[in-house]
């Protein structure tokens, strides 16, 4: 029941940033949007940190990440 409340809720923020899409479009868009953790080796004088990032998204799955702000929620 969570789970069907949540999905719902993030197509109604979808509809609002003037996504048109189905709830299993919705949720194939964003099972497609991956984590990605970036490590560099000891000494990498270009990042000396490693860090976790957002995959390359399309431009539908960049405008679902920005309307349900996914990437602040990497930062917190």
């Amino acid at each position: 029941m969570l789970a069907l409340l949540l999905a719902t809720l993030a197509r109604k923020v979808a509809t609002q940033a003037d996504l048109d899409l189905s709830l299993h479009a919705l949720l194939d868009e964003l099972s497609a949007i991956r984590e990605v953790a970036v490590i560099y080796p000891q000494g990498a004088l270009a990042h000396p940190k490693n860090h976790i990032t957002l995959s390359r998204m399309s431009p539908t799955q960049r405008k679902l990440a920005d309307a349900l702000e996914i990437a602040t929620a990497l930062k917190g």
